[in-house]
């Protein structure tokens, strides 16, 4: 059996009672040429409090989804939809932990742990996100370097926040002797050329250890704050900085079992949902005056994180 899962991240703010596309969402990913529907579906920043994330919580229950995530709050957290014909079940308040605190943030991880059984072999599958606190961007200003120390200063205590998040949920994994692992994920991680390195790709594979293997696409980034019209192409050949207003990052990922690495299938950001004709009548994007693509607010502004494991 080929077990497909898809990550999206739905831009949505816990503070703000938008209305955002759920029908749009729900067709993006249930309906790609080519492809059989997903059987696992994990959305971040979803709202359970938010009337929109209700009625999509809603059209995936009536199309045969189970809807599993971490009770009814108005805080922006992870949602894991499974078909119900893989009999899925939630393993109960799996993270109990207080906030990490400190002077600039006051936050801990969300996670949401569902086990299925697929010929008598149990697994894990964990979709969660690192939330950021207040990271201060100074690229765009002209500013003292006192000011720029500040800010660093600030921003390595962010990252610090990240890198313990992380190590909560690799301290949930080993608590608990996890095996058969798919973990996927929005993992807020800073690229390596940036001036805080704190919380990178580096750091993420000297804390896992080998204890799990981080399967990332290689040929795009999987959130970008926006794009030129006219070089589409950075969605799917570039990576790094391109310029000091237009940046994206290898953000979601995969943390897999060892033993499970050879069954990967396939791994990949997708962004065709964005790569379309676009104009100022377009669903999700619009053109601002230096024809760069600016995401909708309310709209996903990650790429679709698609993964396929080969269970048998």
């Amino acid at each position: 059996m080929r077990l497909r899962i898809k990550e999206w991240t739905l831009n949505l703010s816990s503070k703000d009672n938008i209305v955002i596309p759920y029908k749009y969402i729900a067709e993006t990913l249930l309906t790609k040429r080519g492809e059989d529907i997903p059987d696992i579906i994990i959305l971040n920043e979803y709202v359970p409090q938010n009337n929109s994330c209700k009625k999509l919580k809603k059209l995936f229950e009536d199309k045969g989804y189970s809807s599993f995530y971490q009770g009814e709050n108005t805080i922006n957290q992870t949602i894991m939809l499974v078909r119900e014909e893989l009999k899925p079940s939630q393993v109960n308040e799996p993270v109990k932990i207080d906030p990490l605190k400190g002077e600039i943030f006051n936050i801990w991880p969300y996670i949401v742990h569902v086990q299925i059984a697929l010929k008598g072999t149990i697994y894990n599958v964990i979709g969660c996100r690192i939330r950021i606190g207040q990271t201060i961007n100074y690229w765009k200003e002209t500013i003292s370097d006192k000011l720029k120390q500040e800010i660093e200063q600030k921003n390595r205590e962010e990252a610090k926040a990240r890198k313990q998040q992380f190590d909560i949920i690799l301290n949930y994994i080993s608590s608990l002797k996890l095996e058969n692992i798919i973990m996927v994920g929005d993992f807020n991680n800073y690229r390596d050329n940036t001036p805080v390195a704190d919380w990178n790709l580096n750091v993420i594979d000297q804390a896992i250890q080998g204890k799990l293997i981080r399967e990332t696409p290689k040929d795009s980034g999987s959130w970008s704050a926006c794009y030129n019209a006219e070089e589409k192409s950075i969605f799917t050949s570039k990576l790094g900085w391109k310029s000091q207003s237009v940046y994206y990052f290898r953000l979601d990922h995969l943390f897999i079992s060892p033993e499970m690495s050879p069954m990967i299938r396939d791994k990949s950001y997708d962004w065709e949902f964005a790569l379309q004709e676009i104009t100022n009548e377009s669903p999700n994007c619009v053109l601002d005056k230096n024809n760069n693509i600016q995401i909708k607010q309310g709209f996903p502004d990650h790429a679709i994180f698609a993964v396929t494991i080969e269970t048998e």
